[in-house]
């Protein structure tokens, strides 16, 4: 398994996963991570519709 740290533009970068952290304080997503909900067609925005609760620490979501 190769892991690298990577600065940049997020929706820019090709890869096999992408770990963006969203926590439940945030009324809103941040703009990295609304932008790559846009790309994900709002699966992450939804996940939030759906578990309001989610976001707490030590909490994942996998979205695939």
């Amino acid at each position: 398994m190769k892991i690298e740290a990577l600065q940049g533009s997020l929706t820019e970068v090709l890869c096999d996963t992408l770990i963006v952290p969203v926590y439940v304080e945030n009324s809103s997503l941040p703009s990295q991570t609304a932008a790559i909900d846009r790309l994900l067609n709002g699966q992450i925005s939804s996940l939030f519709l759906e578990q309001p609760r989610i976001g707490k620490l030590g909490e994942t979501s996998v979205l695939y």
